[in-house]
């Protein structure tokens, strides 16, 4: 019986199907930059002045490029991170002289878009160069994450809440070009010149990176992570097991059900989908724990055209559960599992034990080991 093993946190964790059961195992293969053309793509980057850097911060490969960029530029750099990020860059930068700041003071720039204000941090204005550092991937609201909609989640997360009522789906759209995503990129325009270093990631490191206008940037990158992560299939698949990745991927449910949005598309009505997921850090988004605990009425929102971060998973997961069986093996507890309509299972083969249970012993079954990496799509 062969035994596939799938990222769950910092581990692995096998899953035992029968080679009669087993469609196919669906990994994008991706290649892998090294240092010294890393070094000689950034050396490229035309910079006057001191620079102002802006990362998220939470990722290994973003990291990897802000320390490569520091040994070029030297540390005559100011760094803007999220909350979140602020220790790593903090680690990375410990004992060099580089100031280190979060986003807070807002003002207004002299622009409107489509009556919406405009606002940006003042201390854009101290900075002839500002180069963003984000990584593409999918999402199911903009698309694809990266470029403009890194910078908007960044700067002002009630901007995403505007970009949520340009949304006209209840049903995610990760991979595709959306209103929302036209939207962020038209904000981006009016906050200001961005140099961007905009990179594919994957478990073993940095694939590509792209460098250009902040729009420029991410249209290339994601023309080129689509090439890359999308799998057509001939016909719709009945059941699928599937891991976000690991590492920082499965840290949420909100970080892990992303990789959901990425694969249902590939799955027939009333199929089956295991999601095999840590969870170690807990629910996530603001969202999913208000939600948890009573305190969020969906249609409510919905019908006011207000936004909290995590309500569009919300949305998502609502109409899914109408069309799939949705399961889930992670360390949270089962009582918010199934406050959510999700099936629990302890372990990877217990889901398995579910799905052959469910559709019989004849079943095949989809493996997908990186989720976060991977769009599923029919032919």
């Amino acid at each position: 019986m062969p035994e596939i093993w799938l990222p769950y946190g910092q581990v692995e964790v096998a899953v035992n199907v029968k080679a009669e059961n087993l469609a196919e195992v669906i990994e994008p293969v991706y290649s892998h930059m090294n240092n010294t053309d890393l070094i000689e793509r950034l050396k490229q980057l035309e910079i006057h002045g001191k620079p102002l850097i802006l990362i998220e911060g939470y990722h290994t490969p973003s990291l990897t490029i802000l320390s490569t960029l520091l040994d070029i530029l030297g540390y005559n750099v100011h760094i803007l991170t999220t909350k979140v990020g602020l220790s790593n860059v903090k680690k990375l930068c410990e004992n060099k002289p580089i100031k280190i700041s979060t986003l807070t003071e807002m003002i207004e720039i002299k622009s409107t878009l489509n009556g919406i204000e405009v606002k940006a941090p003042s201390i854009f204005m101290d900075f002839d160069t500002k180069i963003l550092i984000s990584e593409v991937g999918f999402d199911p609201l903009f698309g694809f994450k990266g470029g403009s909609i890194t910078l908007l989640k960044m700067l002002n997360n009630q901007l995403i809440g505007e970009a949520f009522k340009r949304s006209l789906y209840s049903y995610p759209k990760p991979g595709l070009e959306t209103e929302m995503s036209k939207f962020a990129d038209s904000i981006a325009e009016r906050i200001g010149n961005f140099l961007s270093i905009e990179l594919i990631s994957h478990q073993e490191g940095i694939a590509e990176i792209f460098i250009g206008s902040i729009n420029d940037a991410h249209k290339r990158a994601s023309q080129k992570f689509l090439e890359i992560a999308k799998k057509g299939l001939s016909k719709p698949a009945k059941a699928i097991i599937i891991s976000p990745g690991g590492l920082n991927n499965d840290l949420t449910l909100t970080s892990s059900i992303k990789c959901l949005w990425n694969v249902i598309g590939g799955l027939e009505d009333q199929g089956s989908i295991a999601l095999i997921a840590e969870c170690s850090q807990g629910l996530g988004s603001k969202a999913l724990k208000l939600y948890v605990s009573n305190r969020l009425n969906i249609e409510e929102m919905i019908k006011k055209g207000e936004y909290i971060d995590g309500l569009e998973d919300l949305i998502y997961l609502k109409e899914a559960l109408t069309r799939y069986k949705i399961q889930l093996v992670s360390t949270l507890p089962h009582y918010y599992i199934e406050k959510l309509g999700l099936r629990t299972a302890r372990k990877a083969n217990d889901a398995l034990d579910n799905i052959l249970n469910t559709h019989g012993s004849r079943v095949k079954i989809y493996i997908v080991p990186k989720g976060y990496w991977t769009l599923l799509t029919l032919e």
